[in-house]
Formats: C-alpha cells, structure tokens, sequence
C-alpha cells in the first residue's frame, strides 16, 4: 500500500512533467521561431498580446478554473449527478453569456477597424473555454490531459500552424491569427475529451434540478477568482508596464528571458497538476499524516529537476539567451534573477495550491493583494531608474515574498510543512 501510494505519485506527476517538458520544448521552438521572423519586436508583439489575453482571461475565470478543481476531485457515482449539473450550469450559464460577450465585441472591433481587438476577444473566449474544461480533467486526476492542454497544446499547434503556413515576414498580425486558429482547435479537442471521460451530458434539466443560481455560485468561486486573477496579474503585469515605459523589443527580451526561467520549475508545475485534487481529497478525509506524506514525496521526486536547470542557468546564462539572438545575451541579469525567485518558490513547496485546496483561499487571497500592490509601487519606482533589471527585481521580490508567507500560513493554519518533512 505504501509502496503504491509512493508509485502513484511519482508515476503521474513524472507522465505530467514529461508532457509539459515537451511543452516547454515547444515553447522555446516557438520563441526561436518568432525571434527569427520578427526578431525582439516580434517577440515582445506577441508577448504583450499574450499578456492581454491571459490577465483577461484569469479575470473572467470568475474562479471556476480553480473552483472546479475542488468540486471533482471526488469524483464517483455519489457525486457524479451533481457534477453533470455543475458542468451543464457552466456551460449554459457562463460559456453561452460569455460566447455572446465575445462576438459583440468582435463584430464591434471589425466595424471599427480594429481587428486587433476581435482578435484579441475571441482568444479570451477561446482560452477561458480550454482552461476550464481543464480544470475539470484535473479534478477527475486526468492530470496527462490537463497538462497537454494548458502547458503543451496550445504553443505546439501554433507552432504546427507556423510551420505549415508560409507568411510575410513583415505582418506580424498573422502570428495572432494562427494562434487563434489553434485556440478553436483545441477547444473542439478538449470539449470531445471531457464529454469521453466523464460522459457528462449538457442537461438543462438536470442543472434546474439542482437549482444552481448564478449569484450562489458565484459568492463560492469569488474567493478563487480574485486569488487566480492576482497570480496571473501579478506575472504578466510585467509586459504591460515594459511596453508602456521602455518599448517591445525590451518586453522581447524581457519574455525570452522568463521564458528561460520558467525551466527551473517546469517540473514542479507539471507535478502540481495532479497533486491539486489529491491534496483536496486527503484534506477532506482528514488525513493530515497522509497530506504532509504527499507533499514530501512530491518534494522528493521534484527537487532534482528544481536543481539542474537552475544550475544551468547561473552557469551558461549567456550562450542560453544568445541561442534566440545576440539582441537578448542583454537579458542575462534578468534571467539570473527570475531562475533564482523560480527556484526559491520551487523549494519551499506548492504553498498556493495547498491553501486554496484546504479551505483557506481567502487568506491566500489577502496575501497576494498586498504583495501585489506592493510589487505595483516597485515595479513603477524602478522601471524609470533601472529598466528591465528595476522590473526583474520587482518580479523577484514579489514572489519570494508570496512564497515566504504561504509557507508560513502553511504551517501555521494546517500544522504541516509545505516542503519535505518527516514521510514516517
């Protein structure tokens, strides 16, 4: 039994990590693409685009995306109506109100001559309906689809897309549309894969059985929502101020950069993908004992694959960046020091996961307000002065503090350690 249960973990979180490795692969093969074609500029284009669609995104989560994650984690038969009813009310409800908010804007954005923006509408919409159809793969501890789709699908096909599609080079615009053609793609792939795992019809009878009302629902998932849309805010807020202050080809360094130092904890967020419903379910069982056990095993199996990139990265930083051009070996202070915040949040464990999985969203929720307000205020007083490096160090210290408290919320609300401790 305790060997199984050291398996399962291991095992999965390794089949999630294998998959966003290649995600990651795909990442980078798209920046290298794009930094061939358009060069820093290009990158930054689509580094601010990506912005926008991401922070729009996590903002019209309203939560689900994390909410569900905790619904379905107890996935059986003694739940499996309600869940059809949670799903069919998401669907009905929110896709719907949010497919018709979508096409408005866009209809509006092309009569304008603004197709930038239509563009831009129908990704949110597109990425909002991946992610949470994710969610709920997740919940249901299909963690090898979650990662597919949010950590692999979407920057494989649009590379796919770049690869097949000969384009000019000087119209940047086409990289946003074939992004957008590989949205739809797979949100009709990921709406085919849920409806094959759970089998879930779209009942609008059985979500009127169930009675959900949009206000209720909503006063549950408020807490996850304004947790989810302060993370992403506060990661991709960065793109939005260099491109204001300093232009797209800093914000194109900027990206390759992060992009870099997202390697360090490549691993730890694929493991993350299905330690999120385990984590509920051992919560909710009121095995702490069992809960601190996966924690370290996850700390265990995860902590070789934190050291080796990080490693990586202090020791050749400059031939990593020089990789995607001469134009970024500048950005190698700021690779530095997002690896070395990615490798401190890493070591010290899945702090957000495991507050938000356990009941306390809302003290997770305060932390990060005010970690991100004080980053605002740095990120602004150090822009002017320091430039990319000033912003670096905003990113740096907002995240080792987020980790630093969560850790210590950890310990102190659920007396167990986020990181390893005793398996015994």
């Amino acid at each position: 039994m305790k060997l199984d249960f050291s398996k399962s973990v291991v095992l999965r979180g390794l089949a999630s990590t294998f998959i966003k490795g290649f995600g990651a692969i795909f990442n980078y093969l798209l920046t290298f693409l794009i930094a061939m074609k358009f060069g820093a500029e290009g990158n930054g284009i689509f580094a601010l685009f990506m912005s926008i669609v991401v922070i729009c995104s996590s903002i019209l989560y309203f939560g689900f995306d994390t909410f569900l994650v905790r619904e379905f984690s107890t996935y059986d038969e003694g739940f499996k109506k309600k869940q059809n009813a949670l799903y069919s009310f998401v669907f009905i409800r929110f896709f719907s109100n949010l497919l018709f908010l979508s096409i408005l804007v866009s209809l509006t954005a092309f009569a304008f001559g603004k197709q930038l923006y239509g563009i831009i509408s129908f990704s949110i919409f597109l990425n909002i309906f991946i992610d949470i159809n994710a969610a709920v793969l997740r919940g249901i501890k299909q963690a090898e689809w979650y990662s597919y789709f949010t950590q692999m699908g979407k920057n494989l096909t649009l590379l796919i897309l770049m690869l097949f599609f000969s384009f000019d080079t000087e119209n940047t615009s086409i990289i946003l549309w074939l992004y957008l053609l590989g949205l739809l793609i797979n949100a009709i792939l990921i709406f085919r894969i849920v409806r094959s795992k759970t089998g879930y019809p779209i009942s609008r009878e059985l979500m009127l059985e169930f009675n959900f009302k949009i206000r209720d629902v909503f006063l549950s998932t408020k807490d996850f929502w304004l947790s989810s849309t302060l993370v992403f805010s506060m990661l991709w807020v960065d793109f939005i101020v260099i491109d204001f202050f300093l232009g797209k080809t800093e914000s194109g360094i900027y990206s390759v950069a992060l992009k870099l130092a997202n390697l360090v904890t490549f691993a730890f967020m694929a493991f993350n993908a299905f330690l999120a419903p385990k984590i509920s379910e051992e919560f909710n069982q009121g095995n702490l004992r069992g809960l601190q056990k996966l924690i370290s095993l996850n700390f265990i199996a995860v902590f070789p694959m934190l050291l080796i990139p990080f490693l990586l990265i202090l020791l050749f930083p400059t031939t990593l960046l020089s990789f995607f051009g001469e134009e970024f070996v500048d950005g190698k202070m700021i690779l530095i020091l997002l690896a070395t915040a990615q490798f401190i949040n890493g070591i010290l464990g899945p702090v957000s996961i495991i507050l938000q999985m356990t009941g306390y969203q809302r003290v997770f929720q305060r932390v990060l307000t005010w970690v991100f307000f004080l980053k605002l205020i740095a990120i602004m007083l150090l822009v002017k002065e320091f430039g990319l490096f000033g912003v670096a160090v905003a990113t740096f210290s907002s995240i080792v503090l987020w980790t630093v408290i969560g850790s210590y919320l950890v310990r102190r609300k659920l007396k167990i350690y986020s990181r390893y401790n005793n398996l015994i």
